[in-house]
């Protein structure tokens, strides 16, 4: 069958045919992208402020700890009563919420 086709007909054919299946190939890869972008997104919005606060609730722990801990490493009254007031530090932002 291709041994009627002249040489010019046949890279035709075979250049037409590869345009075709790379254009094939970035069409299905735009679309994997789009996938991606959407998982993305779901990611950016829904995971990572909960993530922020997860990191924020372990520092303040942390720093709770610490606290404490040399609250009653003080040996004497008066350094105990200094850091009494430190107790209070344990702040956690709440997500922002926007309306009433």
């Amino acid at each position: 069958m291709l041994a009627k086709l002249s040489i010019r007909a046949k890279i035709t054919v075979v250049v037409s045919f590869l345009l075709i299946a790379l254009s094939g190939m970035g069409a299905l890869a735009l679309r994997q992208m789009s996938t991606i972008n959407g998982a993305t997104v779901e990611i950016v919005e829904s995971w990572l402020p909960g993530v922020r606060v997860l990191g924020e609730i372990r520092v303040s722990t942390i720093t709770y700890r610490a606290t404490l801990r040399n609250h009653l490493l003080a040996g004497d009254f008066d350094r105990r009563s200094r850091s009494i007031p430190c107790f209070g530090f344990l702040k956690i932002a709440a997500p922002h919420q926007d309306g009433p």
